[in-house]
């Protein structure tokens, strides 16, 4: 059993090990955020942006981490139904957001109006519910799946409400 000052030695130790061969220093981990940051508004595009998350676009980065991005579709707004639609989303696809029974955090989204630059992913996700159409989260992220493989090359694997990207590893 250790004492404290020979447990408080070891947590230096551990500390100065992990930001020397993991983590990095925390100004390390401050220089990756905003690295991350920078490439975030470098990769975005007037119809997709891309949101950086996770450890990495939080500057910390060790040995098996992945990368979480979430992208943001431009062209479309998701309002509650009470909620007045603003001037500036007329050209715009709009989906209600509609309360349901689903897991925590899911919500069902109901077409209200399709813009005029709706991508084919979205229109090829939506499902007629009675006199409505709804988005199906599954059929939309294997559509965006299936599009990123085909303009990318890159292989995407389809993994619960997200997808993974697999890289080439150049063999």
């Amino acid at each position: 059993m250790l004492d404290s000052t020979d447990s408080e030695q070891m947590s230096v130790l551990l500390s100065k090990y992990l930001d020397h061969d993991y983590t990095g220093t925390q100004e390390d981990a401050y220089i990756r955020k905003k690295a991350h940051t920078l490439l975030e508004h470098l990769n975005n595009h007037p119809m997709i942006s891309i949101c950086f998350a996770g450890s990495m676009a939080e500057g910390i980065q060790v040995p098996g981490s992945d990368s979480d991005e979430m992208l943001i579709d431009e062209h479309v707004t998701v309002m509650y139904p009470d909620q007045c639609i603003p001037p500036d989303t007329v050209y715009k696809t709009i989906l209600l957001i509609r309360k349901a029974d689903c897991r925590p955090g899911y919500v069902h989204l109901q077409l209200e109006q399709i813009g005029q630059k709706c991508q084919e992913p979205l229109i090829l996700s939506l499902v007629k519910i009675k006199d409505s159409l709804f988005v199906s989260g599954d059929i939309f992220r294997e559509q965006w799946v299936s599009a990123a493989i085909e303009l990318s090359g890159v292989k995407f694997e389809s993994n619960g409400p997200s997808c993974t990207t697999k890289y080439p590893s150049g063999d």
